[in-house]
């Protein structure tokens, strides 16, 4: 078995946005009872809850965790409306069979990504999620397959469950403080209620029952985005460079280009999902000679 800090290394290296949440994930997967068994991990599986905003990156690192790993990796969707009805079960069942295919045994392993699980939670369905995701075995093809390895991955935007649970602040500000402090009063009073309905959805008992192990991913700032555009082995910048000369942007450096980029996505709702559509203007502009990205 390969050492902790090589596989850290090499999925760093895709995904190095924040290096710490990484090391918690896959110190998490660790848990894993066939990866447990090919070293010295061993430990009590657990499932896991990757919480944080849009487009910071969680799901590639889930996907390149687990082909560092040697692991199938699988998602599917919750729907809007919940997704525990006909259309997840059927999903489910679909992942499951190609995890089958794929494990050719009937004792399964592999990671499965939960992806919008903030949409069970919004619409009370998460005791029906734990039902699917606690069953031990299931049936396909007259073969009993055993399912109490898989490891569950719960996607969680957090900035999805607070717009759509209708989170505002109700609290009294008196006016007589000045408008700096009543500023500093209404950011402090916003994050104190923030964490609070956070707290309560991540301990509630529904969660912990299903994801034990739960990891909540921070903001991405400028710094971050710039490692990502810059370090990232998978970078869409690397492959966007490789394409096009940095000349071609009318004497621009590669610094000013890349400070650009930097602070689109930064600004951008869709954060690094933003990138691709960032580049492509880019390469457009510069291919009319436009002097400034």
């Amino acid at each position: 078995m390969e050492d902790i800090k090589d596989i850290y290394t090499r999925v760093y290296k895709k995904c190095p946005q924040d290096g710490e949440t990484l090391y918690k994930f896959i110190m998490a997967m660790m848990k894993n009872k066939n990866i447990s068994e090919r070293g010295n991990y061993a430990g009590v599986h657990k499932d896991i809850l990757l919480a944080g905003n849009f487009g910071i990156g969680k799901t590639t690192m889930v996907r390149e965790c687990a082909k560092e790993l040697n692991l199938p990796f699988h998602e599917f969707i919750a729907s809007t409306n919940g997704g525990i009805d006909l259309g997840f079960d059927e999903n489910f069942y679909d992942v499951i069979n190609e995890l089958w295919l794929e494990n050719d045994d009937e004792f399964l392993n592999g990671v499965i990504l939960i992806n919008n699980l903030e949409e069970i939670f919004i619409h009370n369905a998460q005791k029906n999620l734990g039902n699917y995701i606690k069953k031990q075995t299931l049936e396909i093809s007259d073969t009993i397959v055993h399912l109490d390895n898989i490891i569950y991955v719960g996607e969680f935007d957090i900035s999805n469950y607070l717009n759509k649970s209708n989170f505002t602040a109700k609290f009294r500000i008196d006016k007589l403080f000045s408008r700096k402090n009543r500023d500093a009063l209404i950011k402090k009073e916003l994050w104190r209620q923030y964490n609070s309905r956070i707290y309560k959805v991540f301990n509630s008992r529904d969660m912990r029952n299903i994801f034990s192990r739960q990891i909540i991913m921070p903001d991405l700032d400028k710094e971050d985005i710039r490692r990502v555009l810059l370090n990232s082995s998978i970078s869409e910048y690397q492959e966007f460079l490789s394409h096009l000369d940095i000349d071609e942007f009318g004497g621009f450096t590669n610094k000013e280009v890349i400070d650009y980029i930097v602070s689109s996505v930064n600004e951008s709702p869709l954060k690094l999902n933003a990138i691709s559509p960032i580049l492509e203007n880019l390469y457009i502009d510069a291919k009319k000679h436009v002097k400034k990205p």
